[in-house]
């Protein structure tokens, strides 16, 4: 009769008893190898078939249990109970792909104690030559991206992506939304930090929960961590109270509780003082709304398409349309940038009495007082010419900005809010026209 080996009975029965403690769902492989092993040992068989099959199991449990066994022992010792679930359920959020292969590892903690992410590391600065703004670090189903705001890149054709220990990022491609404000900048992962994007807005939070909006606030090239609220929720956008200011559009909005992406900063609203019922309104105890400016961020969650831009071409359109708004922004001060300083808009925004001059050709020809009270002008057809100048040169372009091919499909809203700009100035243009003929 042969002679059963009991050491490697005692051993697995060990190793199962530890997994049963610390790793149940490892163990349950090792509990079927159970009979392999019985069966090899009777017919001496060990190097055949437990040696291949039975061993490996065992030493994989072994290594997870101590890897669930060395967590526990930090949780105690940070004041954090823990359970095998939470280890558990960061190791799925690693395996998902929301840490790159390297990166540390958020410590998340249950309970009242806010979760500890690593949002300062996963966000980044981002240099152009006009602008400074933000971005932050995320993996998409197909690869790693940093997200920012299609504006900030706009007029940055030779941009520079830099983490916060001064690394530069290369950029691989670029991706636009369709609908909004947002960019994909593809890149290779070199083992950078990165946040978890919420999959909905809708359940990942709610009005009230606390946000921080991470950024390059006033492009002084540091990130500074702004708390705030999350105060409502729409299709393709949240509003948020954290004070934002230029160098904070790209940035994350990042519920604190759960460490996830509910947003990206993009801009604010602020109120018209002239309307008198905004100002009954926000005089009520009652209104929600208690700030003159109002921040907002877009949904990453509901882009419903994300557009491939060349960078050359966006870079063509950006300044087309940059240059156009400006020529609008010149007329409107030779037509209306009196009264705006009667009515003290200025300060808000609307163009000055003189802003014209900006524009060479508009300073060299056109007297404002001229087109403002043409009836008391001596030289009436000097008057008319100017208008007719003018009129010129409020149409230029405006075939090509009414034309969506010449656009990708964020920049084509923006062209159209333009055109609808520059149409409203032309009626203008006419009716001063009508006033002197």
């Amino acid at each position: 009769m042969r002679r059963i080996p009991i050491a490697p009975l005692v051993l697995l029965v060990v190793v199962v008893g530890w997994a049963i403690v610390f790793d149940q769902s490892g163990s349950e492989k090792v509990w079927k190898d159970i009979s392999t092993l019985g069966q090899a040992a009777v017919h001496g068989k060990w190097d055949q078939t437990a040696g291949k099959q039975v061993l490996p199991d065992a030493g994989s449990v072994i290594w997870v249990s101590f890897a669930n066994t060395t967590k526990q022992i930090q949780q105690v010792v940070n004041g954090n109970s823990g359970t095998t679930a939470d280890a558990a359920a960061s190791g799925s959020m690693a395996a998902a792909g929301n840490t790159a292969p390297g990166a540390n590892t958020p410590i998340v903690r249950s309970g009242p104690v806010a979760k500890k992410i690593d949002w300062d590391g996963a966000v980044v600065l981002i240099k152009g030559d006009t602008a400074e703004g933000t971005g932050f670090l995320v993996h998409m189903p197909d690869g790693p991206v940093v997200v920012t705001n299609l504006h900030v890149i706009s007029a940055n054709p030779h941009f520079h992506v830099l983490t916060n220990d001064g690394r530069e990022i290369p950029v691989l491609s670029i991706r636009g939304a369709s609908d909004r404000d947002l960019a994909l900048l593809g890149i290779q992962d070199d083992h950078y930090h990165y946040l978890q994007l919420a999959s909905d807005d809708t359940t990942a939070a709610q009005p009230g929960d606390e946000v921080i909006t991470p950024g390059n606030s006033e492009g002084g090239e540091v990130t500074l961590d702004t708390s705030g609220k999350m105060l409502g929720l729409g299709p393709d956008r949240i509003e948020i109270s954290n004070p934002i200011f230029h160098g904070n559009s790209g940035g994350p909005v990042v519920e604190k509780g759960s460490g996830q992406v509910v947003g990206v900063v993009t801009f604010a609203m602020t109120r018209n003082p002239t309307d008198l019922l905004d100002q009954s309104s926000r005089a009520n105890p009652n209104s929600a709304i208690t700030s003159d400016t109002r921040y907002f961020g877009l949904r990453l969650d509901t882009v419903p398409q994300w557009q491939p831009y060349a960078m050359d071409e966006f870079a063509l359109q950006s300044n087309f349309l940059r240059n156009f708004h400006e020529n609008s922004v010149c007329i409107d001060s030779i037509l209306n940038g009196a009264k705006y300083e009667k009515a003290g808009l200025t300060k808000d925004g609307a163009p000055t009495a003189t802003y014209y001059t900006h524009n060479r050709e508009l300073a060299a020809e056109v007297n404002p007082h001229m087109i403002d009270d043409p009836e008391h002008v001596v030289f009436v057809e000097d008057v008319r010419v100017a208008v007719l100048d003018l009129v010129k040169f409020g149409q230029r372009d405006m075939d090509s900005i009414q034309n969506a091919g010449n656009f990708y499909s964020f920049e084509w809203k923006r062209a159209q809010e333009e055109a609808t700009y520059r149409r409203a100035l032309m009626k203008e243009l006419q009716a001063v026209n009508d006033k002197i003929n």
